[in-house]
């Protein structure tokens, strides 16, 4: 069975590199403004705390909750898409693959590759299918995998048919840019932090990843909801899951 992910990883790769200069581009030229600051975190925290933290990572790559029902798990598996941080499948499958053989040389996410590498998530992307085999179950995985690109494309097209080009740079582009570099430099940080390439908590990254940058905690027990341990360790992602999302969350 072929890389589930390998036909992908490249287009992702691409559309992150040209969001990133359009972005750059639009805000030097035109600027932005308070207004449009707040649409853009408003998006940028349903694609990356909804749909990644809370959805691909904590539940399609660790199972460590149940949710409500089968609409939010759509609707917030479809926010996860629309960054085009990947498909749920490959997102997992390349997760559970970090996980296996963190900080080895198998390790699809070594930090010791470099921060470019994980910046511009050009990583090694192969994984065994058997990591996914539950996931490959799910029709609506496998569909929304087939048909990745298509729920962007009308979500792009859709923006600037309502709002033009602007539309696009604040309603996707800036939010999808800042989604994927979180993601890389979460795994680089978080690995490298004190240059022995280990698992250590970060506080100020839980700026950008709503929880994850107490990723000390989560390796200790990935299985678990929520990253915080102590009183001080606030997980965003986890409150949302235990009070918004679920019907029944991991604990220990």
């Amino acid at each position: 069975m072929t890389n589930l992910f390998e036909s992908k990883i490249e287009k992702v790769r691409a559309l992150f590199l040209i969001n990133a200069l359009v972005s750059v581009c639009y805000v030097a030229y035109y600027g932005i403004t308070l207004n449009q600051v707040a649409i853009a975190f408003g998006v940028f925290f349903l694609m990356n705390c909804l749909g990644i933290t809370a959805t691909f990572h904590r539940y399609y790559s660790h199972r460590s909750y149940e949710f409500r029902n089968d609409f939010i798990r759509k609707l917030c598996t479809l926010f996860g898409m629309l960054s085009c941080s990947g498909s749920a499948i490959g997102w997992a499958g390349i997760h559970r693959s970090h996980h296996a053989h963190s900080d080895t040389h198998d390790d699809p996410h070594q930090a010791e590759r470099g921060f470019w590498n994980m910046l511009s998530l050009s990583y090694n992307s192969d994984f065994s299918p058997k990591l996914v085999v539950d996931l490959m179950r799910d029709k609506y995985l496998l569909h929304a995998h087939q048909y990745y690109f298509v729920p962007s494309l009308v979500y792009v097209l859709a923006l600037y048919l309502s709002f033009g080009v602007t539309g696009i740079i604040i309603g996707f582009s800036i939010p999808s840019v800042i989604t994927l570099s979180s993601e890389g430099i979460t795994n680089y940080v978080n690995h490298a932090a004190k240059n022995d390439y280990k698992p250590v908590n970060v506080w100020w990254m839980n700026l950008f990843s709503f929880g994850d940058g107490w990723h000390k905690n989560h390796h200790d027990k990935p299985t678990i909801y929520t990253t915080q341990k102590k009183w001080y360790e606030i997980d965003v992602t986890g409150i949302i899951i235990k009070y918004f999302l679920s019907k029944k969350v991991v604990t220990g």
